[in-house]
């Protein structure tokens, strides 16, 4: 009987301790959150990519993107490398190490970098 008592009991505080963080309602978090920012200096849908100076990424410390993976920024915007295997990078090449600079040429093809050269040294 006492351990009746004591598992009711249990029941009725563990409620308590529960995640005390309050998450708004779904009404109210949609009028709270600003749309998608849109970027007006946005690729191209499909566009050559000159030679020259980009940054590159893990994609857990873009904002937009929030998992990680391996991006480069093209015009502006961050995009993922498509062929990165291709290139022997890792999946998460650039994971922990901040913005890092890269020479890169290639396409920008729906919505990816399809690189034909990538060059981390220096």
């Amino acid at each position: 009987m006492k351990h009746t008592i004591f598992n009711a009991s249990l029941l009725l505080v563990l409620p308590l301790f529960a995640c005390t963080q309050v998450a708004p309602a779904p009404a109210e978090q949609a009028q709270s959150e600003s749309p998608a920012p849109t970027s007006s200096s946005a690729p191209a849908a499909d566009q050559a990519v000159a030679a020259g100076a980009h940054t590159v990424k893990c994609g857990c410390v873009i904002e937009e993107v929030g998992h990680c993976g391996n991006y480069i920024s093209i015009d502006g915007s961050f995009l993922p490398i498509a062929n990165g295997k291709e290139l022997g990078l890792g999946r998460m090449e650039w994971c922990g190490q901040g913005a890092v600079s890269v020479q890169a040429a290639g396409s920008v093809k729906g919505g990816e970098f399809i690189a034909s050269t990538l060059d981390t040294d220096g």
